[in-house]
């Protein structure tokens, strides 16, 4: 018996969609595994110039990273008194 010509679609929608997955994750994970790699220096030439140190920048990833563990209620009250702190009301 013949296959149906919407059997013969879907082979060729999966067909194309197997493809093209393929093709996504061969480029996305290489790309995604260099940008963890260079990190550091990336955030130095994009953020840094200069302007701020090393340690200006490891202070923000602490903040961050104690801001995304603690709770809502904490994170909320610690980044409104570090804003307060960064741009004091005259």
């Amino acid at each position: 018996m013949a296959t149906s010509p919407r059997a013969f679609q879907r082979q060729g929608v999966r067909h194309t969609l197997n493809r093209y997955s393929i093709a996504m994750v061969s480029i996305a994970v290489p790309f995604m595994l260099l940008l963890i790699g260079f990190s550091k220096p990336l955030v130095r030439i994009l953020f840094q110039r200069g302007a701020f140190s090393s340690a200006d920048a490891e202070s923000v990833r602490l903040d961050t990273d104690l801001l995304r563990n603690s709770d809502s209620v904490l994170s909320v009250k610690y980044a409104s008194s570090a804003f307060s702190v960064l741009h004091p009301q005259e």
